[in-house]
């Protein structure tokens, strides 16, 4: 049976929505650019933060519980406060933001990538730009995925519209290496190992592991 149903209205919810550690509170975005806190006990809502544009990027959430952090159709990045739902920061990106943000919490930094294929590491404490990389590609260049951070955090993967899985320095946003795979990265963010030495990609009709 169902225990309750929230509503929104208009536009529906394309993304995953994110449980506190607690268990008592869901986050969740929706098309209609609502970002919202629900008890998870019967439905009720807590607050409501407004994005420009619609949310199809799942909320990333600190490992305090204090923050999300979720991407915009409307090109942008926000921090919003899990206690009221205030805006702590939003950064400004050159396109649509669809993946869910990489929260590296331990170093300050989070990721995302845009539709123009801008791969950008960001300053939790103030949304300031910590470095950024174009993917250089003409046709197919849109990040539409979550990228992933090696355990250690010296290392950040992701995948391409173009067919390619890069891997940057975290710190630097230097290039170490980019790796042709069959298809696209439009379904599926890499996925690394507990070591952070092997990452599971499956762009195309394949499974591929690479070191």
């Amino acid at each position: 049976p169902v225990i309750w149903k929230v509503k929104s209205w208009p536009g529906g919810v394309s993304s995953r929505p994110v449980l506190s550690a607690s268990g008592d509170i869901l986050y969740f975005g929706s098309e209609n650019g609502e970002l919202a806190a629900v008890r998870t006990s019967d439905g009720s809502r807590l607050w409501t933060y407004l994005a420009r544009g619609f949310l199809q990027s799942s909320p990333t959430l600190s490992p305090d519980g204090g923050r999300l952090y979720v991407g915009s159709n409307g090109w942008q990045l926000h921090a919003v406060n899990t206690t009221d739902g205030s805006r702590i920061w939003v950064f400004d990106a050159d396109g649509v933001i669809r993946g869910s943000p990489a929260l590296d919490a331990r170093h300050g930094r989070v990721y995302v990538g845009s539709w123009l294929g801008t791969f950008y590491a960001i300053n939790t404490t103030d949304g300031s730009v910590l470095w950024t990389h174009y993917t250089k590609s003409y046709t197919e260049k849109a990040i539409q995925l979550s990228a992933a951070v090696t355990p250690d955090g010296l290392r950040v993967l992701v995948g391409c519209d173009n067919g390619f899985l890069y891997a940057f320095n975290a710190s630097t946003g230097d290039e170490l290496w980019k790796k042709k795979v069959a298809g696209s990265f439009r379904q599926s963010s890499p996925v690394l190992s507990p070591s952070g030495e092997v990452a599971y990609v499956a762009p195309g009709a394949a499974l591929t592991a690479l070191n």
